[in-house]
């Protein structure tokens, strides 16, 4: 980088802020060397710094003015407006229907890539904004084997009739029933269930048994050593209908990509709440559809995870209501000073200073199970043909059990056990005593403990999100670990020390990685103080990943903050979807 560019200490720690570091500066460095080194080049370079960071945070284009405009906006530079009419600078930074580096229009400025994908992505949904014929929906497949409600069946009868259908709607909201009644109402048509992560695809496969959800990336065939998609619009997907998961969490490019392979013909359903915390990647894809295209939109209020006469759901309900809608007030909890303090059901504040505590009676919950340290220490054969039926039970009984309760950090890295790594290493301290002693202390993974991929493994058909169980293994009369995840229904096994580089702990997760998972129980731990993530969207995830429990971690004035701090991605979309349609 040229000395020109050099980032400043102060710079450094915005960025940091943010949870970027100086190398996100390499890319903006390297387009304003193109321009020189004088004042104009400076300028790009400090405009371009700052749209690389709105990007890294979600954003499709970096707001210049007003209340979409960031906190750190000018702390990095000058404020990046006005350039496309800078001398030095043409060809670099021009309008909006310009192709350059860099795009300025009114109150934001954006990359010209992130522009051209937002146009195309915008075009490929008008396309499919026509109704198609119309298949009959006899009521008949909508009330059995379940009876739809009146939101439900609207919304399967919309897919019926349009080559896009978003149905939206909180957890439990029935999203899964729709799917089911779909493969009734498209019964002999070819059908794709898709989801972002192998996660969501397994519970939707769970849900709906009979034909196998895939990753949105294995639909589209990634090829990851060619660095490339096997479906597109010039080799389109066979599928007359792609059923789409847990929409939310789909970025707009893998989006673009999946609009790109759909036949013209095809239907194209997504499911998700727009409420929830947006993608990783780029854009609010599930959000801006909702608000800009109502005519394509069902909306589904009911819960029936939460359910309303229920006293703890209907607690876990209302809560998590007044989050969303920016209404949570500090005295609308009860707090506890301790664990032994708490009612164990719907939601309560547990104070900051009794984390540890919490931590050690976290464990405690863990080894309840009976026969727990049995399970723990049993040597699973395993041979040619898989594993026995009692050990397959075996091993179920503890995924299940794991399976009901979580802690779950809206921080992977946080001070005094206030993100998920410090988490799931205090209850691997823990871990040790049933576990073996001397060298045994120093493993990354015990037996019993669950894990989770971090990244997609696809020789395996491992994905990131995937979660598993590190168990004892015999074959052959040698004795190992190796971790367990379910494939069709049953465990398969593959060796610790392959995959390794590839697993975490997953005693406790982000609210990110908690998406599309539900428990009976979760233990949400906010940050030490006000953070860029403790958000509305954050907050409202984490609450209704819970079923009858959901125990809030934390300083008694963070939940009405992060209620009152709404997470808004600064994209085009709703702009060039609502201005193409009144043309």
């Amino acid at each position: 980088m040229p000395e020109s560019f050099a980032l400043p200490a102060s710079w450094a720690a915005v960025l940091a802020a943010q949870g970027q570091g100086l190398d996100l500066a390499w890319e903006p460095s390297e387009l304003a060397k193109l321009a020189g080194e004088g004042a104009a080049a400076e300028r790009l370079f400090h405009a371009a710094l700052q749209v690389r960071l709105a990007e890294t945070l979600g954003h499709t284009r970096l707001a210049t003015e007003g209340p979409a405009a960031p906190a750190w906006l000018g702390a990095l530079g000058p404020l990046p407006a006005g350039l496309k009419v800078e001398p030095g600078l043409a060809g670099f930074v021009g309008g909006p229907d310009e192709i350059t580096p860099l795009v300025e229009g009114e109150g934001w400025i954006a990359t010209g890539r992130s522009v051209e994908l937002e146009r195309r992505f915008a075009a490929a949904i008008l396309a499919r904004l026509s109704d198609v014929g119309a298949v009959d929906v006899p009521d008949a497949l909508l009330d059995a084997p379940i009876e739809l409600n009146s939101e439900q069946r609207s919304a399967v009868r919309l897919a019926a009739r349009s080559r896009l259908a978003v149905v939206t709607g909180g957890p439990g909201t029935g999203k899964t029933s729709i799917v089911a009644a779909l493969l009734r109402v498209f019964a002999g048509a070819a059908i794709a269930l898709t989801a972002p992560t192998g996660k969501a695809a397994q519970r939707m496969g769970l849900a709906v048994p009979g034909l196998e959800p895939l990753t949105l990336h294995r639909l589209l065939g990634w090829r990851s050593r060619r660095g490339d998609w096997r479906h597109h619009a010039g080799h389109p997907l066979a599928a007359d209908l792609v059923i789409v998961d847990e929409a939310s969490m789909v970025d707009q490019e893998l989006m673009a990509r999946l609009l790109d392979a759909l036949k013209p013909e095809a239907r194209l359903v997504l499911l998700g709440d727009a409420d929830q915390l947006p993608s990783v990647g780029s854009g609010a894809v599930l959000r801006d559809l909702v608000g800009a295209l109502p005519a394509v939109v069902a909306r589904l209020e009911k819960s029936y995870r939460m359910d309303a006469s229920d006293q703890a759901g209907r607690a876990i309900l209302s809560y998590a209501k007044q989050v969303r809608g920016g209404i949570a007030e500090e005295t609308g909890l009860p707090v506890r000073l301790s664990v032994e303090a708490m009612a164990g059901q719907g939601v309560e504040l547990l104070r900051p200073d009794a984390l540890p505590e919490l931590v050690k009676a976290w464990r405690a919950r863990i080894t309840a199970l009976e026969g727990y340290e049995a399970l723990v220490r049993i040597e699973h054969a395993c041979d040619a043909t898989g594993f026995e039926p009692a050990s397959t039970a075996a091993m179920q009984a503890l995924m299940d059990h794991h399976g009901r309760f979580r802690l779950l950090a809206l921080l992977q890295e946080g001070p005094s056990l206030t993100g998920a790594a410090d988490l799931n290493a205090a209850l691997h301290t823990l871990a040790w005593p049933l576990n073996g002693r001397g060298l045994q202390r120093d493993l990354p993974f015990y037996s019993g403990e669950p894990v989770m991929m971090v990244r997609n493994d696809y020789g395996r058909g491992l994905f990131n999100g995937d979660q598993g169980l590190v168990v004892k293994v015999r074959r052959e009369g040698a004795g190992r670990r190796e971790v367990v995840f379910w494939k069709e229904g049953r465990p398969v096994a593959f060796s610790l020390g392959s995959l390794m580089p590839d697993l975490t702990l997953a005693y406790a997760l982000t609210v990110h990685k908690a998406q599309g998972s539900e428990f009976d129980a979760v233990a949400v731990v906010l940050p030490s103080a006000d953070h860029p993530l403790l958000t509305r969207q954050n907050l409202y995830t984490a609450l209704t990943r819970a079923r009858k429990h959901a125990l809030i971690v934390g300083d008694p004035a963070l939940p009405p903050l992060a209620s009152r701090k709404e997470e808004r991605r600064v994209t085009g979309l709703v702009e060039l979807l609502t201005q193409s349609r009144s043309r």
